[in-house]
């Protein structure tokens, strides 16, 4: 998704067209991801009826995505998420906060998956002039063939990471050198090392300016 929105060269007009209509406005995914138990069901009257989701856990993975725009990030996951990952996956992620959120009794760690989305070069979709259920019908078949090789345990979503061209152009920036400076700033943040913390931070910005959890 993040690589389409960034690449594809009809959806950069959109986003141009939106741009020149609301000035530093675009389209963009923010994501909060929290595990737990959800109730689903429509919500309303007899004059108005939405499907919802509702329980405390919606809640925290709510207040995570709608603090991403602060951390200058597009994807936030709890610790609680992060823990449930595989140790693959887990390299994946960073740590960069442990916030006390509403409607949580402990404090809740909050972890990233960072992507830099002005990396990658404009193209047109290869879909271009396909009918849209030759379209879907194509989608369909990549989905299908991805399972299955989930399923046969030659693939994963971490080993994606790896495999797919725009998520390593999204990633490229994000190297063991930066990771080592950040985490050793966190960790001295963490402890209340402010001047140790401050170090670090500007060490990894060295690296990789334009981070804000940093």
């Amino acid at each position: 998704i993040y690589a389409k929105l960034n690449k594809l060269d009809h959806i950069l007009g959109i986003q141009s067209e939106i741009a020149g209509h609301f000035p530093g406005k675009k389209i963009q995914f923010l994501f909060g991801l929290h595990p737990g138990w959800g109730i689903e069901g429509p919500i309303g009257s007899i004059h108005k009826i939405d499907a919802s989701y509702l329980s405390p856990n919606v809640n925290i993975a709510a207040r995570v995505e709608s603090v991403t725009a602060q951390y200058g990030v597009n994807i936030l996951l709890t610790g609680e998420l992060y823990s449930m990952l595989s140790k693959e996956g887990k390299k994946l992620c960073r740590e960069i906060d442990t916030v006390m959120l509403k409607g949580s009794k402990k404090p809740v760690k909050l972890y990233s998956v960072d992507l830099q989305l002005d990396t990658l070069a404009r193209k047109v979709s290869k879909y271009e002039g396909m009918a849209p259920d030759v379209i879907k019908m194509q989608r369909k078949k990549q989905h299908e063939a991805f399972q299955y090789l989930i399923k046969q345990g030659t693939t994963s979503t971490a080993l994606r990471f790896d495999e797919d061209e725009d998520i390593r152009q999204m990633r490229a920036g994000i190297n063991p050198e930066f990771l080592h400076h950040f985490r050793k700033g966190y960790s001295s943040y963490i402890k209340g090392k402010w001047q140790k913390a401050s170090t670090a931070f500007d060490q990894a910005l060295s690296i990789y300016p334009k981070d804000i959890p940093s």
